[in-house]
């Protein structure tokens, strides 16, 4: 049976992956625009009843440099402050 293996990194070619590169299927993602990262964070503010503003929304993305991964960890935590 085989199992799939997800591995995320930043840089693919780093000398560390060498072995498991010619292995792998390479899907390569896309910076987050920002709007729509505003947006799914509106859309998760709004579904967990988290009171953020959305001036604070679009500076989180900014600090993040639109990642979204950060952006929704950094809003989780937000929310658990209040």
């Amino acid at each position: 049976m085989k199992r799939p293996i997800i591995l995320i990194a930043n840089d693919g070619y780093a000398p560390m992956l060498k072995q498991i590169r010619e292995l792998c299927l390479i899907v390569r993602i896309r910076e987050a625009d920002n709007e729509k990262l505003v947006k799914r964070m509106r859309q998760i503010r709004k579904e967990e009843k988290v009171r953020v503003d959305d001036k604070v929304l679009r500076e989180l993305a900014e600090s993040t440099n639109n990642d979204a991964r950060s952006s929704i960890n950094t809003l989780q935590f937000l929310s658990s402050l209040r």
